[in-house]
């Protein structure tokens, strides 16, 4: 299976939550039930990592898997994003049908991939 290609736009200092609904080619969702899934975000030009998922050592950055509906969810607290700055970067979805970390699992799947655009939040003013 080929990775899904999709950008996001990730505001820094505002919380980022994004869903993912993982489709088969007729359209229905995948049964995730006991799934687990990762979000990396690769910062170039550092070692840094954003990481949403099984083995992240942040807390604050989360990911939940639903059951039948085929739903991965992926958040991160505002206060988390608040001294990242990049334009861009480099992001990959990794799902874990046996529930093992999607990073290391035999069974891993690269559902999507893509470039995250870094923006500052625009203040109140």
């Amino acid at each position: 299976m080929n990775a899904a290609k999709y950008d996001i736009e990730l505001e820094f200092s505002s919380k980022f939550d994004m869903t993912v609904v993982w489709r088969d080619e007729n359209g229905n969702p995948y049964d995730l039930t006991g799934a687990t899934a990762r979000l990396v975000v690769g910062i170039p030009g550092t070692t840094a990592l954003i990481a949403c998922g099984p083995a992240t050592s942040v807390s604050g950055f989360n990911a939940a898997v639903g059951t039948t509906d085929g739903k991965i969810q992926f958040t991160a607290d505002a206060d988390k994003l608040t001294s990242l700055s990049f334009d861009r970067a480099r992001y990959n979805i990794m799902v874990s049908i046996s529930g093992g970390n999607p990073a290391t699992a035999p069974d891993s799947v690269r559902l999507m991939e893509g470039v995250v655009v870094g923006s500052a939040k625009v203040p109140n003013v």
